[in-house]
């Protein structure tokens, strides 16, 4: 079965949807959770990540050479608010270099249980923060 989008016709007279400057039926991320209702179900139930507040942030409405719609290459977007050279993010990640970091690999860029945005599945030593249980955690001198 073919999915039909039926797109509404703006009255210039209607106020009510005038007065959205985008001229959409409703805000984000309204308007993208009328259709990701999972989604809506996770961002109300977990800790929701700052940017979903507007799904725009990160997405484009309508077309993107990236997955998913990401608005840049997914190293360059999370970059926008994650600092990768602060001390702190270097040692979570071990130092290693951001551009060869896939941040959804790990984390889930919506909304988690975990505080740190972790995905519900992961390898038991990285959900016990034990990472020298297979990695290298110290550069070598």
């Amino acid at each position: 079965m073919k999915s039909v989008i039926r797109l509404a016709l703006v009255d210039p007279n209607d106020v009510s949807r005038n007065a959205l400057k985008t001229l959409l039926l409703a805000k984000s991320p309204d308007l993208c959770t009328s259709c990701h209702k999972p989604l809506k179900e996770r961002i109300a139930t977990e800790k929701a990540h700052p940017p979903v507040d507007d799904c725009l942030t990160c997405h484009a409405p309508h077309h993107s050479a990236q997955p998913k719609l990401a608005t840049q290459p997914l190293g360059e977007l999370c970059g926008n608010c994650h600092d990768a050279k602060e001390k702190g993010f270097q040692k979570a990640h071990l130092a290693i270099e951001p551009a060869a970091i896939d941040c959804m690999s790990c984390h889930d860029p919506h909304a988690s249980k975990d505080p740190k945005f972790f995905k519900a599945k992961v390898h038991a030593p990285f959900a016990a923060r034990e990472c020298e249980a297979c990695h290298v955690t110290e550069k070598k001198k």
